[in-house]
């Protein structure tokens, strides 16, 4: 009888375990079902985009951010089909992605998020809830003449960057105006057209000019103010950005209200969005080294420092190793899974050296920032 019970105690320990592991298990599912966020602007997952892309697309994020105080996020992926979501749609994963990294202001909703996913040759333009669906017929064009031709082609970072160089003459277009007829490309009938045409851009371009930025609240044209009178209007967080050349503001004055927006755009330095104090003013360094018990697996520790609030932390994973661009994408997604955080505050951590790795280092938790509710364009070719 006591063996016959002591069968049965087992039995219930082992299926316990079983339960435990399986919950483990989902719980790591669920955190990984998007990628890590491991850069402001460009996360290139897939590997496709080559140095000259990535300089092109922060070219086209720090001028939107100049202009327009415009967020613009690119994201390159091997497969849908690799992440743990429940609709496997690029509409549904951009929208998702969109939401979970948190892309543009969060009061304007004005991101911009391009998605490729390169196996299942989609690609998708989001945009922020701010937007509504007035921009998705000029998008759809943008996409199917100047994105889809590259991917056909092969030439992925090609068609990235078009797209990139796209988008803010989409968003420079009034409302519900679409693209077709206005580029050099396309056949028009007659050098009257020709002159109609270029007549029209010229016109936009110098509405544009004349128009400015515009205020949020009243719709009052705004000034950009004198770094005299704009260093003042700063946050401290601000300042520390400008300090370490993470970041450049131009502070906007409304000529009728008088209300004021900070607008910044990227500086020389790579850096991240702090989880504490939010602010783009956190440095990490990843130190690797040949795992002691799994064969052909690597350890990697990731140290992160703010400059601004002085918040530490570090955490410890267990990684493939990657000999080339095909294989960052695989690590990366199993990133969250193996990770294990410990954080502390540290205030005498002045000495902190950054060495920021793209495929190795990442900030866990960006400014909860924009939202969309699934507008933009899509193609597949």
């Amino acid at each position: 009888m006591n063996a016959y019970l002591r069968c049965l105690v087992r039995l219930a320990l082992l299926i316990l375990v079983a339960a435990l592991l399986a919950g483990i298990a989902t719980s790591a599912r669920a955190q990984a079902a998007y990628p890590q966020r491991i850069d402001p602007t460009i996360n290139d997952f897939a590997g496709v985009l080559s140095a000259g892309d990535r300089a092109t697309i922060i070219s086209v994020h720090d001028e939107l951010m100049r202009e327009r105080g415009v967020e613009l996020v690119v994201a390159t992926i091997g497969a849908l089909a690799e992440y743990d979501v429940p609709d496997q749609t690029i509409e549904a994963f951009a929208t998702g992605l969109f939401n979970s990294w948190g892309i543009g202001d969060r009061t304007r909703n004005d991101g911009v998020l391009l998605v490729l996913a390169v196996h299942d040759r989609k690609v998708r333009i989001e945009l922020g809830k701010g937007y509504g669906p007035a921009y998705d017929s000029a998008l759809q064009e943008l996409i199917e003449r100047d994105m889809l031709p590259q991917f056909r082609a092969g030439a992925y970072g090609a068609g990235v960057v078009a797209g990139a160089h796209g988008i803010p003459g989409v968003l420079a277009l009034p409302p519900g105006t679409t693209i077709a007829g206005l580029t050099p490309g396309r056949a028009v009938g007659g050098a009257l057209a020709v002159v109609a045409i270029a007549g029209a851009v010229g016109l936009i371009a110098f509405a544009a000019r004349k128009s400015g930025r515009r205020c949020a609240k009243c719709r009052g044209p705004m000034r950009a103010l004198p770094r005299a009178e704009a260093q003042p209007l700063l946050t401290e967080g601000q300042l520390v950005e400008e300090r370490i050349d993470a970041m450049h503001y131009t502070v906007w004055r409304c000529r009728r209200c008088h209300g004021t927006d900070n607008v910044g755009a990227s500086g020389k330095r790579n850096l991240t969005r702090c989880p504490s104090c939010h602010y783009r003013t956190l440095s990490s360094t990843s130190t690797r080294q040949p795992h002691k018990k799994l064969k052909g697996r690597i350890q990697v520790r990731t140290e992160r420092h703010c400059y601004n609030c002085n918040f530490h932390d570090h955490r410890s994973e267990t990684l493939p190793k990657s000999t080339g661009s095909s294989q960052a994408y695989s690590a990366s997604s199993s990133f969250t899974a193996t990770s294990d955080y410990s954080s502390s505050s540290s205030s005498d951590y002045s000495s902190y050296s950054s060495s920021s790795s793209s495929d190795y280092s990442s900030s866990s938790s960006f400014d909860s920032g924009g939202s969309s509710s699934g507008d933009g364009a899509s193609g597949s070719w």
